[in-house]
């Protein structure tokens, strides 16, 4: 009796340590659920990657890549939030300004307030095609 009272007490610890831990993950932002990771951008296109984040109280932090294929690149990278996957707005003011390079990386990092998703906007502007892929990572805290 004595051994299984250990062992219950000892299952009960392990479980709640094991939920105090923090987790943590990534996402590829895609166009859509069966979209391949990379979308290209040409000319004066806009382009916008999504993902869901449903780890509540979690630190975010994406990261945006544009390859330059052909021409002069120019634009703007956004980041975007929404509490319900529908309606998203502009969760901070470090716009990207893309002019004129063959490749960029951007990142963003959210710590408050906190959505459960995320969207990547690129608005090209100029004569170019430029490949776009977005990853996010998170932290529950």
């Amino acid at each position: 009796m004595k051994k299984l009272l250990t062992l219950a007490i000892a299952l009960v610890t392990m479980v709640s340590f094991a939920s105090a831990q923090s987790s943590s993950g990534s996402i590829v932002l895609k166009s859509s659920p069966t979209h391949v990771p990379t979308d290209t951008v040409v000319n004066t296109a806009t382009k916008t990657q999504s993902a869901k984040i449903s780890v509540i109280n979690s630190k975010v932090g994406i990261q945006v890549n544009l390859t330059t294929i052909t021409g002069t690149p120019a634009g703007v990278v956004r980041l975007l939030g929404s509490m319900d996957g529908v309606r998203f707005k502009r969760i901070l003011p470090g716009d990207s300004l893309v002019v004129g390079v063959n490749s960029l990386v951007k990142h963003f990092i959210v710590t408050d307030p906190l959505y459960t998703d995320y969207q990547v906007q690129y608005i090209g502007s100029g004569t170019h095609s430029t490949k776009l892929n977005s990853l996010a990572v998170y932290r529950k805290e």
